[in-house]
């Protein structure tokens, strides 16, 4: 706890702070209070962090994938609920496996209700306040079994399994 003499002005006491205070998805605006110094009262003097709700723009990347984008979400807070888009899109050798925060697939960014994840999404914000949201992917395996089909010999031992992407760039 801070101490201030009475009379000190809120100016300077606000000087004192030190730092811009932060808030998830919001701007620093300024600070409120009441009066113009610190007062003597029963009560205590309370000076109050306004903030405004950033704007974001969400945009979806196909992150190799085919088709259409999703449409980006313009000037939407983290006080909105941004619902999961629909996408039909396909890349060769992969099964699409939702949306992400980042192009490895590793941080979803909508939860099993189809909302976005905002705790997670100011964490990738760009500078300009837009949100990137990228496709994720998952590699297809196919099974690869010989049959020598009435014939002798044996078959290639230690393939166990055959990733397309060894095949497709």
């Amino acid at each position: 706890v801070k101490r201030f003499e009475f009379g000190v002005s809120y100016a300077d006491v606000i000087a004192d702070f030190g730092s811009t205070p932060e808030k998830d998805g919001h701007q620093f605006v300024e600070w409120s209070y009441t009066g113009t110094s610190v007062q003597a009262s029963d009560e205590t003097n309370i000076i109050t962090a306004t903030y405004a709700l950033i704007d974001y723009r969400i945009v979806f990347n196909l992150n190799g994938g085919t088709g259409s984008a999703p449409a980006e979400v313009s000037d939407v807070t983290v006080e909105d609920t941004v619902q999961e888009p629909e996408y039909n899109g396909t890349r060769a050798g992969y099964t699409f496996a939702g949306w992400s925060f980042d192009e490895f697939g590793i941080s979803d960014a909508f939860n099993d209700s189809g909302e976005m994840y905002w705790s997670y999404a100011t964490l990738y914000e760009e500078d300009d306040h837009s949100i990137i949201v990228y496709a994720a992917w998952e590699k297809v395996t196919y099974s690869l079994q010989y049959d020598l089909n009435g014939g002798t010999g044996t078959a290639i031992e230690g393939i166990s399994e055959v990733r397309i992407e060894n095949y497709i760039n």
